[in-house]
C-alpha cells in the first residue's frame, strides 16, 4: 500500500479495533466523509499488530462506505502514553493489546492515547480509499 507524508495506507481487514463505537457519531463522520469526498485525519495505529489506537469511528464510517483501506499514522506503541477514560475500569497497554488480538472490545471511550505526531489538514480522496488494492494483481 502506498506511503504519504507520515501515513500509508493499510487494508481495512488487517484493522484491529479495541473499542466499540457509537452508532450516531459512526453516522455523523460517515455523512461528513461522503459529502466532502475526503478524509481528513488519518487515524492511530500500533504498528505491530495494527491496532487501532485512535480512529474507531472512522474506520466503521469508511467500512460503511465501501473503502478498503484506511489512512492511517503507524506508531511504536511503547511511545505513545495511554489514559483510562472510565476509572471503573483500569487499562494497561498489555491490557488492550490482549484485547484487541482475542477479537474483543472496550466500550466506547475507555482509552484515549496521547499522540504527538498527528497528521491533520490532509485532503485524502475518498476514492482512493474505495479503490484501493483493485490495481494489485
Amino acid at each position: 500500500m502506498p506511503r504519504r507524508r507520515g501515513w500509508k495506507l493499510i487494508p481495512i481487514g488487517s484493522l484491529k479495533p479495541h473499542e466499540r463505537t457509537m452508532e450516531p457519531h459512526v453516522r455523523e463522520i460517515r455523512r461528513l466523509i461522503e459529502e466532502s469526498g475526503v478524509m481528513k485525519e488519518p487515524i492511530i495505529v500500533e504498528g505491530e499488530h495494527l491496532i487501532i489506537l485512535d480512529g474507531h469511528h472512522r474506520t466503521e464510517a469508511l467500512r460503511r462506505i465501501g473503502a478498503k483501506a484506511v489512512p492511517a499514522v503507524v506508531v511504536n506503541y511503547g511511545e505513545i502514553r495511554l489514559l483510562a477514560r472510565r476509572k471503573s475500569r483500569p487499562v494497561t497497554k498489555e491490557l488492550v493489546v490482549e484485547t484487541a488480538l482475542a477479537g474483543r472490545v472496550f466500550p466506547p471511550k475507555t482509552t484515549k492515547h496521547l499522540v504527538g505526531n498527528r497528521i491533520r489538514g490532509t485532503r485524502i480522496p475518498l476514492e482512493l480509499l474505495v479503490l484501493a488494492g483493485e490495481a494489485a494483481p
